[in-house]
């Protein structure tokens, strides 16, 4: 009886150490940023947004196409200069300024409430 009881202590005893000892899940996905006039939808990759020192902030969106219903992945950078927010597809070297382009703009402002909890400022 004792060597029972033993046995089913050490076996609580392992299922709860498994269970305080497992890795917490994570989640990932992808929330609604814009849709422009022609219905093409903005998707934020939550997983992908980093802010990097210096100001630089990097995110991957989504793009529906809405007559197929297939999506593009882009990743786009955003920076902080004279006083404007700039942002384009990386690599490509295009800044533009986000306020004259809805979709950028509701990019950014998307993500950075979603890291941060809060809209930046100056926008």
């Amino acid at each position: 009886m004792r060597k029972f009881i033993l046995t089913i202590i050490f076996m609580c005893t392992i299922i709860a150490g498994n269970q305080i000892l497992s890795p917490n899940v994570s989640e990932a996905s992808d929330i609604w940023a814009f849709t422009d006039g022609n219905g093409y939808q903005y998707y934020i990759v939550t997983e992908s947004i980093s802010h990097m020192k210096g100001g630089e902030f990097f995110v991957d969106a989504k793009i529906v196409n809405p007559s197929t219903n297939r999506w593009n992945r882009y990743s786009y950078t955003f920076s902080a200069d004279e006083g404007d927010y700039w942002g384009g597809i990386r690599g490509l070297r295009e800044g533009k300024r986000i306020r004259n382009y809805p979709y950028l703009r509701a990019i950014y402002m998307t993500a950075y409430k979603y890291k941060y909890g809060t809209y930046p400022s100056g926008l």
